[in-house]
């Protein structure tokens, strides 16, 4: 091989080279355009994530609000609840009270009822003897 084939070669090579630095050279850019980019979408996702931060200090600030207030609203109503039993069962022992007085006058009531039927009974019975024995009733 000669120098000029060797110097030839040697070109030739260093052609391909060149083309495939300028194909390196590219990627690289296109590289730098990507990295860019995501810098780009890193530094956006940051500020997404700070604002969620905030909003959940947030909703957690008035959940701590809402809790207190429920918390109120069942004492409240607890408190409610256990005054309208207690007056329920007051006015229950006293409906209890006048029933168990009522079931007393009606069974007096029911008692003197079947003594009068007895005596009418009887007195119906007399006024057929003294009839039969002849006296008149007026």
């Amino acid at each position: 091989m000669t120098d000029s084939q060797k110097l030839d070669l040697l070109l030739e090579q260093m052609s391909e080279f060149r083309k495939e630095l300028g194909g390196l050279r590219e990627d690289v850019n296109e590289l730098k355009t990507d990295v860019a980019q995501l810098k780009t979408d890193v530094a956006q996702l940051k500020e997404d994530v700070s604002e969620l931060k905030e909003r959940v200090s947030s909703l957690e600030g008035r959940m701590s609000v809402v809790e207190a207030t429920l918390k109120e609203t069942r004492v409240e109503l607890e408190n409610f609840t256990n005054r309208a039993i207690s007056i329920l069962a007051e006015n229950h022992l006293s409906l209890m009270e006048k029933l168990n007085h009522s079931i007393k006058a009606a069974d007096t009531n029911s008692v003197y009822e079947v003594k009068v039927e007895y005596l009418t009974e009887r007195v119906n019975k007399l006024e057929r003897a003294f009839v039969q024995a002849g006296y008149k009733i007026a």
